[in-house]
């Protein structure tokens, strides 16, 4: 017997596809279902769930572990950065967007920046490497440059192994 999709031979009598043909069908559709599926079976979009949950995590005086930025304390690396350059730190650009067809938010905080120069530092830790964020920050970047910012982006790693090294390539940036 010959798969009904590719041609090539088949295993089983009883399907009409070869396993290669039927595991490429599967993973098509999981990664096309999953994420829907996975929403509706998601326990937490219940009220109830969710007041369960917020009561055991009061009861064992459960706290999120601390994180920098929005508000918070400085991280290490950007901290460490912009000693080093003496620029400005969590500067909030409006974008004069407003927020008409939610495309860029009202404003975007820079880790780092250079106001005269026109220069602009992300400082980035490993929230970064999700695609979402990837996404995001690709936009933030070509929103920052059509408006004639220069966007220099480094990994927290970078900055606290060679602080100096980072200050370099930034003082050398010429707009």
């Amino acid at each position: 017997m010959t798969c009904s999709v590719c041609g090539g031979p088949q295993r089983h009598r009883t399907a009409r596809r070869c396993q290669a043909c039927y595991r490429k069908e599967m993973t098509e559709r999981n990664r096309r279902d999953a994420p829907t599926r996975m929403r509706e079976r998601n326990p937490m979009r219940l009220q109830d769930n969710r007041a369960k949950m917020a009561a055991t995590l009061k009861r064992i005086r459960h706290s999120p572990p601390f994180r920098g930025g929005n508000g918070r304390p400085i991280p290490e690396p950007q901290r460490l950065l912009a000693d080093a350059l003496g620029w400005v730190v969590e500067y909030a650009l409006p974008t004069k967007a407003g927020n008409r067809n939610g495309i860029y938010p009202n404003h975007y905080k820079l880790d780092i920046a250079n106001l005269e120069r026109r220069i602009c530092i992300e400082v980035d830790g490993w929230s970064h490497c999700a695609i979402e964020r990837r996404n995001q920050d690709a936009k933030k970047m070509e929103f920052l440059e059509a408006r004639g910012w220069i966007v220099l982006r480094f990994t927290n790693q970078e900055v606290l192994t060679d602080v100096e090294r980072c200050a370099d390539v930034a003082r050398r940036v010429r707009p």
